[in-house]
């Protein structure tokens, strides 16, 4: 009765090597199928890193170039308003000194007018000493 029931089990029973090496080699073909989906992955995910570093490093970049610009406009605007500045401090010195000069005129001329009201009130007093000495 065991032999038989060993030859009914061998029957019904399917080769065992061999569902091993079917097994074996299913799962080979998953693990491999598994390997290259993740390598996929991995690749995926680098490539999408990289972008997005690339994005990130360009926007930084603009944003450096904007600021860099920025500055170098500020630098030339200080510059030309020092430099018109100066002119207009210079200018200034010169209408100080024509402003002066012409207060000097002034002065001079305010002298002027005074001698001459001296010397002609003098020579209204000669003019008047003379007429008197000709009438006499």
């Amino acid at each position: 009765c065991s032999l038989r029931a060993r030859e009914t089990n061998a029957r019904t029973l399917p080769d065992t090597p061999q569902m091993f090496s079917r097994a074996l080699k299913e799962h080979s073909a998953k693990q491999t199928a598994l390997r290259e989906e993740i390598d996929r992955l991995k690749r995926q995910c680098v490539h999408s890193a990289q972008y997005v570093g690339e994005e990130v490093t360009g926007q930084l970049n603009q944003g450096v170039t904007t600021v860099f610009q920025n500055q170098k406009r500020l630098e030339n605007e200080t510059k030309r308003l020092q430099n018109n500045s100066a002119k207009l401090a210079k200018q200034s010195q010169q209408w100080l000194g024509l402003a002066q000069q012409l207060s000097t005129s002034l002065k001079e001329l305010g002298d002027v007018q005074n001698w001459i009201r001296v010397i002609e009130g003098d020579m209204q007093t000669i003019a008047d000493c003379l007429t008197s000495i000709t009438e006499s």
